[in-house]
């Protein structure tokens, strides 16, 4: 984005010409064309005139008109990125709010409790350049990526089970960032599943189910995370739809041979007691006259959840 001398110069000797930009700003009013705007650039030019320069072929906002509002959801991420980046300059002279461009949005509703979002706040997950929560989630609401399409600004995601794995993951990596710190970064998407555990105070969330190795990217996979994978929608695995919110939901997994090894399985690496919900004592024709061996039981469920 940085604009080079000559650039500038044409900017600076170019012609008035009067144009809207006003719906550059969430509130069009609050547009300021003689601000001035010196983001990345000397001097200074007027607001005014750097819209007039990304407005122009071949740049980034070309071709866009905002005499009108500007519809963002599905902008690519470096038209969102310019249009917040110039309102932060030409729109609005008092608080935040006033400054919103029309590319802003609310994404609070990426963490369980909303009011723990924080949009400033610093993601460096997987990018060599730490980014604000509010531009990685510019970045994976926009189209093509992730969470396309996608609206935090309501509770939408208070049945976040329906989602796919890798919408769950994207929320839940985002919210461990941008949510607070300690159970404040539970995202939406967060779920309780120490009902897997005779005694749910037992429960492991980090605790290590696979450890780091070439085969999973270098990536060691928790307990929370195992489970988040197997009954994700479309995973394919013997937990998918199955819920462990309390005692009565867990104890529905015990229904089938798999779903018990699977259970046992989880219980031996996540329980601190390595009791799981499903009863030690289960007869011959719900387990279909197989008794697996602790060994086996963790070897089968490793292959169900496909990190192995």
């Amino acid at each position: 984005m940085r604009c080079a001398a000559l650039c500038l110069a044409a900017l600076l000797a170019a012609p008035a010409v009067a144009q809207d930009y006003s719906g550059l700003c969430m509130t069009p009013a609050n547009y300021q064309g003689g601000a001035m705007y010196d983001h990345e650039i000397s001097p200074a030019v007027t607001c005014d005139a750097i819209m007039a320069h990304w407005t122009s072929s071949g740049n980034t906002l070309a071709g866009y008109d905002f005499s009108v509002g500007l519809h963002c959801p599905l902008e690519s991420y470096d038209v969102k990125n310019v249009v917040n980046i110039v309102a932060s300059y030409c729109c609005g002279t008092g608080d935040a709010a006033s400054r919103r461009s029309a590319c802003w949005a609310d994404y609070s509703h990426v963490c369980a409790t909303p009011a723990n979002y924080q949009g400033d706040a610093m993601y460096d997950h997987e990018i060599s350049q730490a980014v604000t929560c509010d531009q990685i989630m510019d970045s994976f609401t926009s189209s093509g990526n992730n969470l396309a399409g996608k609206d935090f600004s309501s509770a939408i995601y208070g049945a976040c089970s329906a989602e796919s794995y890798l919408v769950q993951e994207t929320v839940n990596i985002v919210a461990s960032y941008c949510c607070g710190t300690g159970d404040a970064q539970r995202s939406a998407c967060w779920r309780d599943y120490s009902y897997v555990c005779a005694d749910p105070t037992r429960w492991t969330p980090s605790a290590e189910w696979e450890a780091a190795s070439a085969s999973n990217g270098n990536t060691a996979a928790s307990c929370q995370k195992a489970m988040e994978y197997s009954t994700s929608p479309g995973s394919g695995h013997v937990f998918e739809g199955y819920e462990f919110v309390d005692a009565s939901s867990a104890a529905e997994s015990c229904t089938t041979p798999s779903a018990i090894e699977a259970v046992r399985a989880v219980a031996a690496k996540c329980c601190a007691s390595g009791n799981s919900v499903c009863s030690d004592t289960v007869d011959s024709a719900t387990l279909g006259g197989r008794v697996a061996s602790a060994v086996g039981v963790v070897s089968v469920f490793a292959v169900l959840l496909g990190f192995h």
